[in-house]
């Protein structure tokens, strides 16, 4: 699936896309994300034609095929048109590209009908300080075939992901891209966080033979508890130093 366009929106809700990542959820996380913003009625815009036309709206019923959201200011003349669609169901901005299917008059505004899509993308750019952990903080990390898994000693953490080091051979298993899952424990804080991620770099770590995997948090497997704590734990980490 293309990404969708980065052209800038004028809703400050989305802020252009420059120096920001695009992570591709999977068909089950997107799935999750759709419900979450139709429950919520959560804001969109809608961005289509040329020359490119944008259209404040609301995400209202989601179905196995299509998603409708309601606007005050639509045509019928968009019927058929493509579009890209960002919300913010919560503290992320989500999008995904789709088509009008159908524009229908509803309650003094217009209901646009759209194709639903498979999958949905999260809009991230490192927003967080990320604070250095203790030795023995470490993470497990598994290929989400379940074909290998590896532990290794986590370098930093922040909400929006963390940096390990791990031995040659460990990190020949990756490439940039490939998407783990994570189970991350945090030296002092209990429970192990589980999340899925992407690895966001490879490179050598100083010593011979290691390198540091940086990694980022798929935004919608991490439960928003968990998010907390680990703001919690990067702020109390910056407090003590």
């Amino acid at each position: 699936m293309a990404q969708p366009s980065s052209d800038p929106m004028a809703d400050p809700m989305a802020e252009p896309l420059s120096g920001r990542t695009l992570l591709e959820l999977d068909e089950n996380e997107s799935g999750q994300v759709l419900r979450r913003a139709c429950a919520a009625r959560s804001a969109a815009v809608v961005c289509c034609g040329e020359p490119a036309v944008q259209i404040a709206a609301r995400c209202m019923i989601l179905t196995e095929r299509t998603i409708d959201l309601s606007s005050g200011a639509a045509s019928p003349e968009l019927s058929g048109v493509p579009c890209t669609v960002r919300f913010s169901p919560e503290r992320d901005r989500f999008l995904f590209d789709s088509s009008i299917t159908k524009v229908e008059p509803a309650d003094g505004g217009y209901t646009l009908r759209l194709l639903r899509p498979e999958n949905v993308f999260v809009s991230q750019r490192r927003r967080f300080w990320r604070a250095a952990t203790v030795e023995s903080s470490v993470v497990r990390l598994a290929d989400r075939a379940g074909t290998y898994q590896i532990d290794a000693a986590v370098l930093n953490v922040s909400p929006d992901g963390f940096a390990c080091r791990v031995e040659r051979a460990d990190a020949e298993r990756f490439s940039v891209g490939d998407r783990l899952d994570a189970g991350l424990a945090l030296a002092g804080d209990g429970t192990p966080i589980g999340a899925v991620v992407t690895v966001r770099a490879i490179t050598e770590g100083g010593d011979p033979g290691r390198f540091i995997v940086g990694v980022q948090f798929h935004a919608a497997t991490l439960a928003t508890e968990e998010r907390d704590r680990l703001a919690r734990h990067t702020q109390a980490t910056r407090e003590a130093v």
